[in-house]
């Protein structure tokens, strides 16, 4: 029968390579496991993946690159699919972030089986969001039409000429990473950096560009992108990408309309360029043009092509997101309004996130990473608790889900005020609240994780005891609960507080009543200046400094001396 062996590269990965393990081996014959890591001293990843039958190898970086993470990724996936052993019919590839869909067991079974006996280049659909937007990546190879890999980073397996490619869509694989790894950019960037300028392909200035663009370099971006579009060997959905990206970028509203308008030339059946040309119009000002782009983008249905650069989300909650902001923004709130009850009236939430802020232009990109991270977006509300004292951030949020908490006084954080709004909006919204921060950011799927902690516990007073990525202590940073726990209630943190050590009485008080259910296993990251490199500003300042850290210990000790004895 054929035979398939798996070949992968990994870091540091002792945390993920028995549920990668657990994932795949069972439905390929061998597996090979090379460590790429640099200068970094290694973990028990290879010792644990020899201990399951799996060959082992390490790759080392070229003389000169002594970086704390791999060099060449097509290099050293080379290695892995060396180590093939003879007799191999197939070659197949994976991350140790990644999980095999039933489906994908399926076909991995007929190709072992014999069903599958044409010698040929298969391709799936590599899931890298919780929404199902995917990429189109070449999976399963022949082994006697396999070349070798190329290109160092965003590397891809590159075939004997006449190869028959085809594309199976059962063939599907998860990428589900535990949390955001900022490194990763650091690296990627690094490598394509490495490689002289006049030497760069054009998928090289392309990968440069949406690296600088995850890095937020703004310059970088813009000057890769440009290059990368009058690059001959760039295919047309790569190009379509990057024009997409430089009218979203560029800071002249007037010269942002020539790439995007370019962008929906190369592709006029796609929604993403009509979508940014509403956008775009939204920020100069012309409410009406922008409703325009909106009607031309609603005119384009959702594309059976199996493209890597699907965006699920410009046929769901971003296209209505869009929609709704042009209509109100147009004068027409009353349509946008109309528009957002029918959607939840359809769609019946069945989690909203409740979001206090004082930063408008991070909470919504925010709001937009917790709606691409979903599972199930259509079914996720998201309001925004705002403080009447500031005005500038009621009006930077008014064109979305919203609570105004009444003014604060001066010298105070409008932290609490904020909390409570949100919450008791989007408790009146879902039966399962979870509160954001402008600072948390959701893992993959977290809404499917987080409903199957409540749904274990439905008529029973809940609390989800959530892990930031940092806190080992009882301390919840982010408060979730149901209906259940809620009831009554009209506060979520007590208004005595204004903003520290709310978190903390409120923990202690949930602890106390016996909800909490510990569901550390869902996992966010918290990018607070206190746990990471992230920079503090005047909204830090403003809750967290001593006079405020004095008042609400003062606070704590008065409502909560039980707490205070057990030393909380």
């Amino acid at each position: 029968m054929p035979k398939v062996h798996l070949g992968i590269i990994c870091g540091n990965e002792e945390d993920n390579i028995l549920r990668f393990l657990d994932s795949f081996q069972q439905h390929v014959d061998t597996v090979s496991v090379v460590r790429a890591i640099g200068n970094q001293t290694p973990d028990k990843t290879l010792e644990i993946a020899e201990g399951r039958g799996c060959l082992v190898g390490k790759y080392k970086n070229a003389d000169g690159n002594d970086w704390p993470h791999v060099d060449n990724f097509a290099a050293a996936r080379n290695q892995t699919f060396s180590m093939a052993p003879e007799g191999t019919d197939w070659l197949m590839w994976a991350d140790c972030d990644d999980l095999l869909a039933p489906s994908g067991a399926e076909v991995l079974a007929n190709v072992r089986s014999g069903d599958l006996d044409a010698k040929e280049a298969m391709y799936g659909p590599y899931v890298v969001s919780a929404g199902g937007s995917y990429a189109r990546r070449c999976r399963l190879v022949h082994a006697s039409v396999y070349d070798k890999w190329v290109n160092c980073v965003h590397e891809d397996i590159e075939v004997k000429r006449d190869t028959h490619a085809s594309w199976c869509a059962e063939m599907q694989i998860f990428h589900m990473p535990g949390v955001n790894k900022r490194g990763s950019v650091e690296r990627n960037k690094r490598i394509l950096e490495s490689i002289p300028p006049e030497e760069r392909t054009g998928r090289e200035w392309f990968f440069l560009f949406r690296e600088c663009e995850t890095a937020g370099d703004v310059p970088g971006l813009l000057q890769a992108a440009i290059v990368a579009t009058g690059k001959d060997d760039l295919a047309k959905e790569e190009k379509f990408l990057a024009y997409l990206s430089i009218g979203r970028w560029l800071k002249d509203v007037d010269e942002a309309e020539r790439p995007l308008l370019e962008a929906v030339r190369l592709m006029p059946a796609r929604r993403e360029g009509y979508a940014e040309l509403a956008k775009l119009h939204l920020a100069r000002g012309d409410a009406d043009k922008a409703v325009a782009w909106v009607r031309c983008m609603e005119a384009h249905n959702d594309t059976d092509e199996a493209s890597w650069i699907h965006d699920a989300s410009i046929y769901g909650w971003r296209a209505h997101d869009i929609k709704c902001a042009a209509l109100a923004k147009a004068g027409k709130t009353k349509d946008a309004a109309a528009i957002r009850k029918a959607h939840r009236n359809r769609n019946r939430p069945r989690i909203a996130v409740g979001h206090p802020t004082c930063r408008p232009e991070q909470a919504i990109k925010i709001r937009e990473m917790y709606f691409e991270r979903a599972t199930h977006p259509e079914l996720v509300d998201y309001i925004f608790g705002v403080n009447a004292g500031d005005p500038e951030v009621v009006e930077g949020v008014k064109h979305y889900p919203h609570a105004v908490s009444d003014a604060v006084p001066d010298g105070y954080s409008s932290a609490v005020a904020n909390y409570n709004a949100a919450a008791k909006a989007a408790a009146e919204s879902a039966k399962v609240v979870l509160m954001a921060q402008d600072d948390c950011y959701p893992p993959h799927g977290w809404d499917a994780q987080i409903m199957q902690v409540m749904d274990s516990r439905k008529g029973q007073p809940t609390v989800a005891h959530l892990f930031d990525g940092f806190r080992e202590d009882a301390i919840m940073v982010l408060p979730c609960f149901n209906w259940s726990y809620w009831a009554g209630r009209q506060w979520l943190f007590n208004p005595q507080f204004d903003g520290y050590w709310s978190d903390t009485e409120w923990s202690w008080r949930a602890f106390k009543e016996n909800v909490v259910v510990d569901a550390r296993h869902v996992k966010f990251y918290h990018d607070h200046p206190a746990f990471t490199a992230a920079k503090s500003d005047a909204a830090y300042m403003r809750q967290q400094n001593p006079e405020a850290e004095r008042r609400g210990r003062e606070v704590f000790e008065r409502v909560a001396p039980d707490a205070v004895a057990a030393g909380w």
